[in-house]
């Protein structure tokens, strides 16, 4: 059973967890939210869901007693659970986001979301007292998700690439295997997932999965008739990443010599 997740927590020095409050089979214990930087002004990263009272108070209680207020909101995709509670904060806390800015990766209904979005683009970066921020674009997930790399901690934001717990859903299956590669290069010593808890030793190693592996050739097209989730393994468990295909636990491999899918079951 995974560790009860508290209403607010100071995670590091920089970096301050206040819970979504929004529990469900998809949200686990609800939405992460983080408020970044050690400064007056400081980042939000994702703002829940739309209409949790519960989550407003707990956030505001947070900026009241830190006495800050919010330079940025960073959004990491769309989806109602990371980007629903943005009204509610601007229009509930005023007195902390008068001179806030909104910020994601361009999307084209993201007019429905806010009329006045920054656009984030990948590799930028942003400078807060005590954080620097930099953007780095994920799709699978999502086709906008991005993660957020806080370079003085070598920590990740992840959203909904990487969970602490359970499975991640995708879109597609070709760009949510290339994001991964690309959060495995960054090598990051802890991971602020958008939902779970915090993963502090990460071991995920997509090449120990498929080794050689023409990502496009071989998977684009004939894996995308599959529903697949990705699972992360770390802290303690078995260290690789496994696919499921539907409900069983067989891990498909692509071997390059005979162009054809095998079948490799794996233990958790």
């Amino acid at each position: 059973m995974a560790a009860v997740i508290p209403a607010v927590t100071r995670i590091s020095p920089r970096v301050i967890r206040v819970l979504g409050c929004n529990p469900s089979c998809m949200t686990l214990q609800g939405t992460n939210t983080y408020i970044v930087g050690t400064g007056k002004r400081r980042v939000l990263i994702d703002a829940g869901d739309a209409d949790v009272p519960q989550y407003i108070n707990h956030l505001k209680n947070v900026l009241t007693q830190e006495d800050i207020d919010l330079a940025h909101i960073f959004l990491t995709h769309w989806h109602h659970d990371h980007v629903g509670g943005l009204n509610d904060i601007l229009e509930e806390l005023p007195e902390f986001t008068e001179n806030c800015e909104i910020w994601k990766y361009p999307r084209f209904e993201d007019h429905n979301i806010h009329p006045e979005l920054g656009s984030l683009k990948d590799g930028q970066e942003f400078a807060v007292e005590g954080a620097t921020l930099r953007v780095l674009h994920t799709p699978g997930h999502a086709t906008d998700h991005v993660v957020f790399s806080l370079l003085e901690e070598n920590a990740m934001f992840s959203g909904d690439c990487v969970l602490g717990e359970g499975t991640a859903v995708f879109e597609d299956l070709f760009d949510y295997m290339n994001s991964l590669r690309a959060i495995l290069e960054t090598q990051p010593f802890v991971i602020y997932p958008g939902h779970g808890n915090t993963i502090r030793v990460c071991i995920c190693s997509v090449m120990k999965v498929w080794p050689a592996v023409d990502m496009k050739r071989n998977f684009r097209t004939p894996w995308k008739r599959y529903n697949f989730t990705f699972p992360i393994a770390c802290k303690g468990k078995s260290k690789y990443w496994m696919c499921w295909l539907t409900t069983k636990s067989e891990l498909l491999q692509n071997t390059n010599s005979s162009r054809k899918f095998t079948r490799v079951c794996m233990k958790t």
